[in-house]
């Protein structure tokens, strides 16, 4: 007897396999790495940017590299960079603005909604002069980013957690598995 599997695949499974990619794990991805780049360069009065920031600092900055003091989020690394001098945070992408306030606020963030409700007050004029325009530009740099980082993520886990899902998905049937029509077997 020959018997098919099917193996279902949804919104979640990543999370429920303990992936990091929510938006919230890419956004404290995003700002630690930031913190790793201005330490890379030294103590030479420097800029850093990006097509979503520019910093310029002027001292030497040295970002903790302990797991436990690594940061979390925008909120954090806009306190480290106030609290060590030479530092400014000359600019910012006005969305990855709004989706750090969503993710300090709340604790995560629905990036899609975010864009959606962004353009409703952008169309009505609530958001002063930040155009459609800008808007677009912010979000592909951020889906460019996502990209990267899921990628960097999914390099990571292959040793790690995709034999786990493999064994999960091709590992003997039990008859607990199946159903017919519906129903228990």
């Amino acid at each position: 007897m020959n018997i098919n599997r099917i193996v279902l695949i949804g919104n979640g499974f990543d999370l429920a396999h303990g992936l990091p990619t929510s938006y919230q794990d890419f956004i404290r991805d995003y700002w630690s790495s930031i913190g790793h780049k201005i330490t890379e360069q030294g103590s030479r009065k420097t800029v850093l940017k990006d097509e979503l920031l520019h910093i310029q600092y002027n001292e030497i900055w040295s970002y903790p590299y302990k797991e436990e003091d690594k940061i979390q989020s925008y909120k954090e690394f806009k306190d480290y960079i106030d609290s060590t001098l030479g530092a400014d945070l000359e600019s910012l992408s006005t969305f990855l603005s709004i989706i750090n306030e969503a993710v300090d606020t709340y604790g995560w963030v629905d990036i899609e909604n975010l864009y959606y409700t962004t353009l409703k007050d952008i169309i009505f004029g609530k958001r002063g002069h930040y155009s459609v325009e800008e808007l677009n530009a912010d979000l592909k740099s951020i889906k460019l980013k996502l990209q990267d980082y899921l990628t960097a993520v999914s390099n990571r886990c292959v040793h790690d957690r995709l034999p786990r899902i493999h064994n999960a998905i091709y590992s003997p049937l039990r008859v607990i598995d199946c159903s017919v029509n519906s129903e228990d077997v």
